[in-house]
């Protein structure tokens, strides 16, 4: 078996252990967190569907009841969904950090960039998923495709040609502040792996120098 700096290489079932153990969050936490989402929507839906009075666009109301619940509601889904996917990236990076660290180099930190790039990426397309669903369910936006599309111009405060009901209108808003807190949280967490990136260089090119 080769060597590397006097240790042994990788093997494929070191690296298939490695694998497995990238995002160890338990079964049980990730249920809670579905089961919880699945609630929160399932109530929301509720509450629109039990409005059957139309409301008239000529008493200047801020919110409703519904639109005001409903932010918060949702707003509590996203920061939970993006709590679970932060820590997942640092604990995928942290672990991605162990296995390479005695063949460190460049190419190797860049790599955990990109996967916390990926993972963050894609935390913050399913948070758009979530509101995405709840603006069909109370057929704000009946198709789906423009749902999604409205909601992820929304979140990322790029605004679209979209509006939604006058009763509804205030979740356009909370939409687009959710939006801010969950990238701001995404920018700190991408930032503390950078840091460990940017440290590691400084440390490489001061050894190569003495």
């Amino acid at each position: 078996m080769g060597t590397f700096r006097g240790r042994a290489a990788p093997t494929v079932a070191s690296t298939a252990g490695v694998a497995r153990h990238v995002v160890k969050l338990r079964a049980a936490e990730i249920v809670r967190v579905i089961s919880l989402s699945v609630t929160f929507l399932t109530v929301l839906t509720a509450m629109a569907s039990a409005q059957d009075q139309p409301v008239n666009p000529d008493i200047n109301v801020a919110f409703s009841a519904e639109d005001f619940v409903s932010g918060y509601l949702l707003a509590a889904i996203t920061m939970i969904i993006h709590g679970f996917g932060m820590l997942a990236t640092l604990r995928t990076c942290d672990t991605y950090g162990h296995w390479v660290r005695r063949r460190r180099s460049f190419y190797t930190g860049i790599g955990s960039l990109i996967i916390a790039s990926w993972m963050i990426f894609t935390v913050h397309i399913l948070e758009v998923v979530v509101w995405a669903f709840f603006v069909r369910s109370i057929r704000a936006i009946p198709d789906l495709s423009d749902a999604f599309y409205f909601s992820i111009l929304q979140y990322t405060t790029v605004g679209s040609r979209f509006t939604l009901p006058f009763q509804w209108r205030s979740l356009e808003g909370g939409l687009a502040m959710t939006g801010l807190l969950t990238f701001a949280w995404s920018t700190a967490v991408l930032m503390t792996i950078v840091d460990k990136f940017q440290a590691g260089q400084l440390r490489n090119r001061s050894r190569r120098r003495q």
